[in-house]
């Protein structure tokens, strides 16, 4: 796979993250967890490109992983690698790497005034949302790409007495692509907020200033935000709070107008430590915008839910990926919902997502759903897209050292200039220790799209690994 200078630039700042986040946790004395896992996996598809004519293809996969978190010194890090070895051996078509990376530090450079945050994000990415589905690696269908992210943000704090406080950031950040069907980007913003100190404990304000430049190839976009927030906290539970500001924006979009004024008013309530419940409505150049926000908890029960109305890009949703595979306790992949990445261009549009999730713990058995919709009213080519789906996921310990996990999953894509979308998969899988730190699992999967860019087809997936830990 060959990468353009920028995304071996973007490839070196990850590593360099990593590196400099291992020295400084090694130099400082502190609280740290180092994790690793190695996993060789022996993976069997009839159709490896996922297209109408099901080429199969037998691939083995080497998987190292390791993982660095906590505390020591000036530095607090969370960080996760996994390197992806996919070798082809049925088939014309080689070997391949996939670097999944998510890395954030915080460093104090001068005690309680001159901090820096640095992020790092890598992995592979959709670059259609009405293509083929899959971001493991594994198959090769031409529809993903390999992608970096890069952030460094310096920025400091000031007390003002008990008066106010005073922050000012610059932060640079950069999004690269292995693909040239989109161009990479990089952002300079500069913000500062006069916040409100320990004499307004019950009307905290602030007021803010944010200006950031994007370059992407051939087009410069700016965006200013000036805003003054007041807040009135009523009692341990209960909270509102309204802003009032002015925007420019020199962006791309169908818009007559993209300045004006802004306002937002809100609230959060929280009768007690498991239940929130946030809620604001406000108004910019596009329009109105929304948030809403429920989490309830019990001992063994999640329920999550909430609604927004905001402007975005594909650019953004990049920067806050989560490139890494989530596990349950049971060391049980977690399905994301591929269907709510955008296709990737450099075109802002208004985004309206519905989202609910409920997940069940018990003794030996976790349950996990998650529903979504989103609708995509892009701002330059005028084309709305609807995108909505579902996953389930569960998981039981079997016995002493069997454990066994079932899933299944639906989405749609339903956009306005090409057919509708839809594909759904199923799984099923069984896992044992063999020892201390090994363990060997077997997996099934069955998937089938129909009416993507690629035409219809249908997988059956089989794989056997072992895992274990290599430090």
């Amino acid at each position: 796979m060959r990468h353009d200078p920028g995304i071996r630039a973007c490839h070196r700042s990850c590593w360099i993250l990593l590196l400099w986040t291992g020295i400084w946790s090694c130099a400082q004395a502190g609280d740290w967890t180092l994790s690793n896992s190695l996993s060789l996996n022996a993976i069997y598809t009839d159709n490896v490109g996922l297209s109408g004519g099901g080429e199969s293809d037998l691939v083995l996969q080497v998987r190292p992983t390791i993982g660095l978190h906590g505390r020591g010194g000036r530095i607090q890090a969370d960080v996760d690698y996994g390197l992806s070895y996919n070798q082809h051996l049925s088939s014309n078509n080689g070997s391949n790497l996939v670097n999944n990376l998510r890395a954030h530090t915080t460093t104090e450079l001068v005690r309680d005034t001159l901090f820096l945050d640095a992020n790092a994000g890598a992995g592979l990415s959709l670059i259609s949302s009405t293509g083929a589905r899959s971001v493991d690696g594994v198959n090769t269908s031409g529809n993903t790409t390999q992608t970096y992210t890069f952030s460094v943000s310096p920025y400091t704090r000031h007390h003002l007495g008990s008066t106010a406080d005073l922050l000012a950031r610059y932060t640079f950040n950069t999004v690269r692509h292995g693909s040239g069907a989109v161009s990479g980007s990089n952002q300079h913003q500069f913000s500062a907020a006069l916040s409100s100190g320990r004499e307004f404990p019950r009307t905290p304000w602030s007021v803010n200033f944010q200006h950031s430049i994007t370059d992407y190839s051939g087009r410069q976009d700016s965006n200013s935000h000036v805003s003054a927030t007041l807040g009135y906290i009523i009692d341990r539970t209960l909270r509102v709070n309204g802003s009032t500001g002015f925007e420019l924006n020199d962006v791309l979009s169908s818009q007559s107008n993209t300045n004006g004024v802004t306002w937002n008013v809100g609230g959060s309530w929280t009768p007690n430590p498991r239940t929130n419940f946030d809620a604001s409505y406000g108004h910019r150049y596009f329009g109105s915008t929304w948030a809403l926000n429920f989490s309830h908890r019990t001992r063994r029960t999640t329920i999550t839910g909430g609604y927004s109305r905001s402007v975005t890009n594909a650019r953004n949703t990049q920067l806050e990926s989560n490139f890494i595979d989530v596990f349950d306790d049971n060391g049980v992949l977690i399905d994301q919902l591929e269907v709510f990445t955008p296709t990737l261009t450099n075109e802002d549009f208004i985004s309206q997502s519905v989202h609910a999730g409920l997940s069940m713990q018990g003794r030996r058995s976790t349950l996990a759903f998650s529903a979504n919709y989103t609708l995509r009213s892009y701002q330059v080519t005028n084309n709305d897209e609807k995108a909505y789906g579902f996953t389930v996921s569960f998981s039981r310990r079997l016995s002493g050292k069997l454990s066994g996990n079932a899933g299944a999953s639906w989405q749609q894509v339903s956009p306005d200039a090409s057919p509708s979308v839809s594909s759904y998969s199923l799984r099923l899988g069984f896992s044992r220790p063999i020892g201390p730190h090994t363990s060997v699992s077997v997996n099934a999967q069955h998937r089938r799209g129909e009416g993507g860019s690629g035409g219809d087809y249908t997988e059956n997936r089989i794989s056997a690994g072992l895992t274990t830990q290599f430090l």
